[in-house]
């Protein structure tokens, strides 16, 4: 398993903070649909996560209903799930439920689509579509535009049981 010390070295991937702080309390901040936002509590602790106004294209995602716990790990921390959101606004997480209480609490941003992988994307697509309108146009061309063969036998007459060439 990687922890996000160890992904944060890759320049590949990796995340980053965006907040710290302790159980009951709300995180209030800017979210979008290009990251994922995994949610880590303090070992041993517990907390119930709830996305305000979230929606089903907008929620929080805990660890066990997709499987995911154990699969992140964050020195100090357990995951206990991740925040999804559909479109990018001001977002606010709450932190509740914990029994003992003043449990820390840490939300990363691990980035799943940058603008170079969208550009990337378009002019792929781009080109696809421009390849396959050149061919569907050559193949137009190519049908319509070929000259008529012309059958041999059609200069040869046949008269009174006598070939005759009409090319004489």
């Amino acid at each position: 398993m990687e922890s996000f010390e160890d992904s944060q070295e890759n320049p590949d991937g990796g995340s980053t903070e965006v907040w710290t702080g302790k159980s009951f309390s709300t995180y209030e901040g800017t979210m979008g649909p290009n990251s994922v936002y995994p949610i880590f509590v303090q070992e041993l602790r517990s907390v119930d996560v709830e996305l305000l106004d979230g929606d089903a294209d907008s929620r929080f995602v805990p660890c066990d209903e997709d499987y995911s716990c154990g699969m992140l790990e964050e020195p100090g921390y357990e995951y206990v799930g991740h925040v999804y959101v559909s479109h990018t606004d001001t977002w606010r997480v709450r932190f509740s439920g914990d029994v003992i209480g003043d449990s820390d609490v840490m939300i990363r941003q691990v980035n799943i689509m940058d603008d170079t992988g969208v550009t990337a994307l378009g002019l792929g697509c781009t080109g696809l579509c421009l390849s396959l309108l050149v061919l569907l146009v050559g193949m137009i061309f190519g049908l319509t535009l070929k000259d008529r063969q012309t059958d041999p036998l059609s200069d040869v007459s046949f008269v009174g049981g006598v070939y005759h060439d009409s090319v004489d």
